[in-house]
């Protein structure tokens, strides 16, 4: 926060708000900006995080962990990205005219005070594409984000069940 005030402020004086009243107003509207997703993630915690290994070259792993919210609004995870994969996606296996069936979900939702356990066979992370590979042992590096600017950091242990 420190760094984007200072150059915010630095902005405004370049661009002539060099009077003490719109460098105020500057820094004002900054921390307006900046408010609003802090608390995005806040009361967020995550635990028994895995990552399912898989053969050399496949294409598509899966992850798995228990979220928890103890806080008492709604979080909303809207998005996951990770420098291990090309692509993260929330998915949810499901039962559909007597076939097993991957749903795609847009966002995680967690209600204030509730757990939310990705599990195999059902909710879980689709991680496409490995960027490099990985065995039982390695760890996966995630970001689970609750705004664009807010995000919860989670390394995951790769294992083989």
């Amino acid at each position: 926060c420190r760094v984007f005030l200072t150059t915010a402020l630095a902005a405004a004086h370049r661009a002539g708000f060099g009077r003490a009243d719109e460098t105020m107003k500057a820094l004002a509207l900054s921390l307006l900006f900046l408010a609003a997703p802090l608390w995005a993630c806040e009361g967020l915690t995550a635990s028994a995080g895995w990552v399912r290994a898989a053969p050399p070259g496949a294409s598509v792993l899966a992850g798995y962990l228990r979220l928890h919210n103890d806080s008492d609004r709604t979080v909303l995870i809207h998005r996951a990205r990770s420098l291990d994969f090309a692509a993260v996606d929330f998915h949810q296996s499901a039962m559909q005219d007597g076939l097993s069936r991957m749903l795609m979900l847009d966002a995680l939702t967690l209600p204030g005070r509730s757990i939310l356990t990705l599990a195999p066979g059902g909710l879980h992370l689709m991680l496409r594409e490995p960027q490099r590979a990985l065995k039982a042992g390695d760890s996966v590096r995630l970001r689970l984000y609750c705004s664009p600017e807010d995000w919860m950091y989670l390394e995951l242990p790769v294992r083989d069940h």
